[in-house]
């Protein structure tokens, strides 16, 4: 008897001391301490620490993504999260959340951080079926340059000749006036594309008879004497403008699409995991924004399905529940290149929708529109029209064009509830022989991301819309309503149904087959294992037992994708078969884990 108490002792201390080191069981998600990032922004550092304390957390639901390093040598921080649940998190609908892949919007990555932190914090059962992919800092070279105020193009560090004169980096931005920082400069050019608007201090497209017309650069002096001011500062791609969808070559488009390994990887990603969205949280127009990033005249070959309407009341209705969440006024999604007011070449919005063909949006937490009829709203009510065409209400200053909705909209914000501090007045500076030149602009952390005070409102309610994508995220269901036997004849007959609310394909669908890289191979060699069809079909498969004939009906049918809260036709199939045998019906789509039920007559 003693032994056996002995033992009994031995087995519960082995327990106790193995039971931390298991998985998580799912009752403990509840209780696991996931640390919330805190107030203001969060460095690189410091979000890859608080990644790392989440997955610590998580245990078997919440897990590290390795996407590599930037040319920078900077890790891109990425985790897989997803609440408990019967199925692994690799096999679940997957909503991708990039956080400032333009590589300046820093309030995109924060963005991603906190709406990461709510659904760890409060998935629940009803996302117990849908798995999320978080990578707040999605462009880190740029995105580290712009958050320590070095420079804001948002490219990495790849060590670009960019001006062809083989040498990097020689004509950096400069601090030309000695203030601690450098903003933008005008440079007088009679062909210059840009002017000052009549307030004096935002810059415009010039229009016919305006001037003077200036050259728009970072602040600097022209350090190799080519006439060029800081077109060489050493740095190389922007991550947005680089993937194969209305891709461009040129300073910020690389010489090669999807240059960077890194880049390479998150593209990968997206194909080989089961992706249902993509979120990308960046910009500072203030709206969610559908595909789209070259307007229908400047699409090149086979680009044109950016163009379609086809899946606009899918956009419309995501950009509805984004006004209505975070309290702006946005009826509708416009395209990219509207939303960001010119043209966006290579996104990977753009790539993400074409490609993979999954839902994609850009959006932008921060902004200040104008609210009007297309859908382009403010982040909080403009202040009332003075009925004069100045954001300030001082006498014009410059001979330029009246300000139009949106930037009068900035000029307002500016001047009535920042009291005009985060605006530097354009000065002239000393840069010896040659063209005139004034420095100044947006102070950091005003235009291009909130002011750490207006973060907290810039970032709210933009969980509560993830949490509705992941409910929405189309599904696939066999429902068997008949599945009888009368000696050897059996007859089946089911539906394929999609209790999601969103459509189970959409226009662009099938068209991933024809990117490159190891997610695609895999993706391809995937669905020929399924039998899946190519486009945005469902394929539905009844294998058959050995010795089993098919009277009527195919083995393999095709149906058109399946609107949310919609049931196909009846699917029916007559077959003798020995009395024990088994059926298989399967129902596969695109990248998706195939539906299966097992039928004994």
């Amino acid at each position: 008897m003693k032994q056996i108490v002995q033992a009994a002792l031995v087995l519960a201390c082995a327990v106790l001391v193995l039971a931390p080191f298991g998985p998580a069981p799912a009752a403990s998600w509840e209780a696991a301490d996931f640390r919330p990032p805190g107030s203001g922004y969060h460095d690189l550092e410091a979000t890859g620490r608080l990644l790392e304390q989440w997955c610590a957390a998580g245990g078997e639901w919440c897990v590290s993504l390795d996407l590599g390093r930037s040319r920078g040598g900077r890790e891109v921080p990425a985790i897989l999260f997803g609440a408990p649940g019967d199925v692994p998190l690799d096999e679940r609908p997957t909503l991708f959340l990039v956080g400032g892949l333009d590589g300046v919007s820093f309030s995109g990555s924060e963005a991603v951080l906190r709406v990461a932190h709510s659904l760890l914090l409060g998935a629940g059962p009803q996302l117990a079926g849908v798995a999320f992919v978080a990578v707040p800092w999605g462009a880190p070279d740029g995105l580290s340059a712009a958050f320590e105020g070095r420079r804001m193009h948002g490219r990495d560090d790849l060590g670009r000749d960019a001006d062809g004169d083989g040498v990097q980096g020689e004509d950096p931005p400069d601090d030309v006036d000695g203030d601690g920082r450098v903003l933008e400069m005008l440079v007088e050019d009679p062909a210059g594309p840009w002017v000052l608007a009549a307030d004096g201090r935002l810059p415009l497209p010039v229009r016919e008879g305006d001037g003077p017309r200036y050259r728009l650069v970072p602040e600097g002096r022209d350090d190799d004497g080519d006439g060029r001011f800081n077109e060489d500062d050493g740095s190389g791609v922007r991550i947005d403008s680089v993937f194969p969808i209305g891709w461009r070559p040129g300073v910020e488009g690389g010489a090669l699409p999807l240059e960077g390994s890194a880049t390479r990887r998150l593209a990968d990603e997206v194909l080989a995991r089961p992706t249902a969205g993509v979120i990308v949280m960046q910009g500072n127009h203030g709206l969610l924004a559908r595909p789209g990033g070259i307007p229908p005249d400047g699409i090149c070959g086979g680009d044109d399905a950016l163009t379609s309407d086809a899946d606009a009341p899918l956009f419309d209705r995501l950009a509805r529940a984004f006004a209505a969440h975070t309290r702006r006024a946005q009826t509708s999604a416009p395209p990219l290149h509207v939303a960001n007011g010119g043209e966006r070449p290579g996104t990977f919005v753009d790539w993400c929708y074409a490609v993979p063909g999954v839902v994609a949006v850009e959006l932008a937490p921060w902004g200040q529109p104008l609210s009007d009829p297309e859908g382009l709203g403010p982040q909080r009510p403009a202040a009332t029209d003075r009925g004069d065409d100045l954001g300030p209400a001082d006498e014009p200053l410059w001979s330029g064009p009246p300000l139009p909705p949106r930037e009068r909209a900035w000029a307002r914000w500016l001047d009535e509830e920042r009291g005009g501090i985060g605006f530097v007045p354009w000065h002239e500076v000393e840069l010896g022989p040659g063209p005139r030149a004034l420095v100044g602009g947006w102070e950091p952390r005003t235009f291009r991301n909130p002011p750490e005070e207006d973060l907290p409102a810039a970032l709210a309610g933009i969980d509560a819309l993830v949490r509705d994508w992941g409910r929405w995220v189309s599904r696939v269901e066999l429902r068997i309503e008949e599945d009888e036997r009368d000696g050897e004849q059996v007859h089946i007959v089911a539906r394929v149904a999609n209790p999601g609310a969103f459509p189970t394909g959409l226009s662009t669908d099938g068209l991933w087959t024809a990117a490159g890289g190891r997610g695609a191979e895999r993706g391809a060699r995937r669905g020929a294992r399924r039998g899946g069809a190519r486009g945005p079909g469902l394929a539905v498969r009844l294998v058959l037992p050995v010795g089993a004939r098919l009277l009527a009906g195919d083995e393999r049918q095709v149906l058109p994708p399946l609107a949310g809260g919609s049931v196909s036709a009846p699917l029916e199939w007559l077959l003798l078969a020995p009395e024990g045998s088994t059926f298989t019906l399967e129902v596969v789509r695109g990248r998706r884990a195939p539906v299966t039920k097992e039928l004994r007559p």
